[in-house]
């Protein structure tokens, strides 16, 4: 009788018996199916000590749930630029910051939707020549720098975006300059790859 009432049990109710031998898991627990990755790569304009400067902007990290990202950047001058401060002819300046990111994205299922990165870390500026070494040394300096950006989803994969950051430099000095001709606004324009999962 016992035999016969368990062959019926089995035959009606398999999934009852298949999640009872299924052990739970450390990576099924830790829902990662919902971390995605991100790189994203930008232009960007801004100035320091009143002279134009190109940029050319790196992020790259892991996305979770479509909202939250954190990563590293990577950031630096692609143009010869001369601060107006600088009396030496010949010689531009090299700026490059470097560091952590954290990044907030709002109604990503959106076409279009904002996100508002945050990058905290250094930054290094010096002075170059093409033909010979000024020899003037490097500064090194702190540097947080929040943004907001408009994206516009144009596939599963890619995104576009606009917009700008506001960097603020700790106190630092270096020729004529200080950290107030180095902070300011930068606006960018860009692209998001990735598996954005939510």
């Amino acid at each position: 009788m016992i035999t016969i009432f368990t062959v019926i049990v089995h035959s009606y109710c398999p999934r009852i018996f298949a999640q009872e031998n299924q052990p739970a898991t450390l990576l099924e627990n830790a829902r990662w199916n919902k971390i995605g990755y991100m790189i994203s790569p930008n232009f960007g304009y801004t100035k320091i000590d009143r002279a134009d400067v190109l940029l050319l902007n790196f992020r790259g990290g892991l996305v979770i749930k479509d909202k939250f990202g954190i990563g590293g950047f990577f950031n630096f001058s692609v143009n010869e630029f001369v601060p107006k401060s600088e009396t030496i002819p010949e010689i531009y300046m090299d700026y490059k910051t470097f560091g952590g990111f954290f990044e907030y994205t709002i109604f990503s299922n959106k076409l279009v939707h904002a996100s508002f990165p945050l990058l905290i870390g250094g930054g290094e500026i010096e002075m170059d020549a093409d033909n010979f070494d000024p020899n003037l040394g490097e500064d090194h300096f702190f540097l947080i720098e929040p943004g907001a950006l408009l994206e516009i989803n144009i596939h599963d994969y890619v995104r576009f975006n606009i917009g700008f950051t506001y960097r603020f430099i700790e106190n630092t000095t270096y020729r004529s300059m200080n950290q107030s001709s180095i902070s300011g606004f930068a606006g960018q324009i860009g692209f998001k790859f990735g598996w954005f999962r939510n």
